[in-house]
């Protein structure tokens, strides 16, 4: 009923709102900014809030130029694109036509062109993904087939001559014996502890059909495998039998062989690759994340340096809904020192309307090494009907609050009942006497 006067600032000098009125305002370009209103009455007293926020005038895009079309090798494919942002970070999966999953989100350091492999011929998507550091987000996706199957060979020559005589040709009986044959499998570069699906192309070289075949592994590192997948196939069939590859954290770095085994009926054949295993600079995880307020988030992670060197580590996380839209966005730096290990906690604001279904990236940066975490998480609904003041602390004092209460009430329930109780044991002593 007494409000005198409102203002703002965006790291500068106060500028008046007058009639204490929405406005809008402009800023000088892209950046990061923080917004404070403030407002008094004619009592003195004051009141502020801020938010942060960001402008990105420029955006982000990203167009793939290859693979299109066809290729003939499973090897070397090129990955090019033209990309356009300010301090862009990028990744890149492949899938299968059908949404099995080739090769994992992979970052592209620098965003730069590079090369991959795949396992088997077949039909293939890329998608590759671009944002930057004031959350704008795009991404680009491309189909491509990979066919390395011979052209066929022309017709024999005929026999020259000689007359006469009937049934010269000589007459070859079908075979069948036949082989397992399988396709080749390039080295594929691994995180400790990471998790990949991967496929393995199988083929069945006789004519007649075999039930039961299926994958398994054999070796020193037979338990990184898994496969539940078993088919059968036609004559001269192939198809894809896809596997799961989990290497333990615990791995050290280096290169690691793995064996695979197919098998249908009384016939089977191997295949192996290398798996290598990059030195690890930091090691990065998600702990939890929570609402604790209507408009906080907080979120605990976990830091740990490999490389036993000091390093600074910018963070970006950023919230965004079931469409992909970015909610809200928090950055920080951390300085670790050499061989650290420890947890860290962040709060993202967020607008208290939003809940339910999201997914939470993380991207980390440091001199010597990037990645990112992207999870779906479920944010908890606005905790509207009561304020919430200091967070976690304020709901334990609610609650111890609330259990002193119901020991008040019992306690009276108790004192009544014994009062009740002496009080007609008191009439029968009477009566009796």
């Amino acid at each position: 009923f007494n409000l005198d006067s409102c203002w703002y600032n965006l790291g500068g000098s106060n500028i008046s709102i007058v009639d204490c009125v929405n406005i809008s305002f402009s800023v000088s370009g892209s950046g990061d900014y923080v917004l404070e209103v403030f407002v008094n009455d004619s009592l003195g007293l004051i009141s502020s809030d801020l938010v942060e926020f960001s402008v990105d005038l420029n955006g982000v895009s990203v167009n793939i130029v290859e693979p299109v079309g066809v290729k003939n090798s499973r090897s070397s494919i090129s990955l090019e694109y033209d990309s356009l942002g300010k301090d862009i970070f990028c990744w890149y999966n492949v899938k299968t036509s059908i949404g099995g999953e080739v090769i994992s989100n992979t970052t592209l350091v620098n965003c730069s062109n590079s090369v991959f492999d795949v396992s088997s011929d077949g039909d293939y998507i890329i998608n590759i993904y671009l944002n930057n550091s004031f959350g704008s987000s795009e991404y680009d996706s491309s189909s491509f087939s990979v066919d390395t199957s011979e052209p066929p060979a022309a017709n024999p020559p005929s026999s020259g001559g000689g007359g006469g005589g009937g049934g010269g040709g000589s007459f070859v009986p079908v075979s069948s014996v036949g082989s397992i044959v399988l396709s080749s499998l390039s080295d594929v570069v691994f995180d400790s502890g990471e998790t990949r699906g991967l496929a393995l192309n199988v083929e069945n070289g006789k004519l007649t059909f075999l039930d039961g075949c299926r994958l398994t592994s054999y070796g020193e590192y037979s338990d990184w495998f898994s496969s539940d997948e078993i088919m059968g196939l036609a004559g001269g069939q192939a198809n894809d039998f896809d596997f799961e590859l989990s290497v333990p954290s615990s791995v050290d770095a280096g290169t690691y062989e793995i064996n695979i085994r197919a098998s249908c009926e009384d016939l089977n054949s191997s295949v192996s690759f290398n798996v290598d295993i990059l030195p690890k600079k930091i090691g990065f995880e998600l702990i939890s994340v929570d609402r604790i307020s209507d408009e906080e988030v907080k979120i605990v992670y976990f830091l740990e340096e490999f490389s036993g060197v000091e390093q600074n580590v910018e963070l970006q996380f950023l919230l965004l809904d079931s469409s992909g839209e970015k909610v809200s966005e928090k950055k920080e730096s951390r300085v670790i020192g050499p061989d650290y290990a420890g947890e860290f906690e962040v709060i993202v604001m967020i607008d208290e309307s939003f809940g339910g279904d999201m997914s939470l990236l993380a991207n980390l940066n440091s001199e010597t090494y990037s990645t990112f975490v992207q999870e779906n998480i479920i944010v908890g609904a606005p905790m509207s009907g009561f304020s919430i003041v200091g967070g976690e602390g304020n709901i334990d004092r609610i609650s111890s609050i609330i259990l002193a209460i119901v020991f008040l009430i019992f306690g009276i329930f108790i004192i009544r009942r014994t009062a009740k109780s002496k009080k007609n044991s008191g009439k029968a002593i009477k009566k009796k006497a």
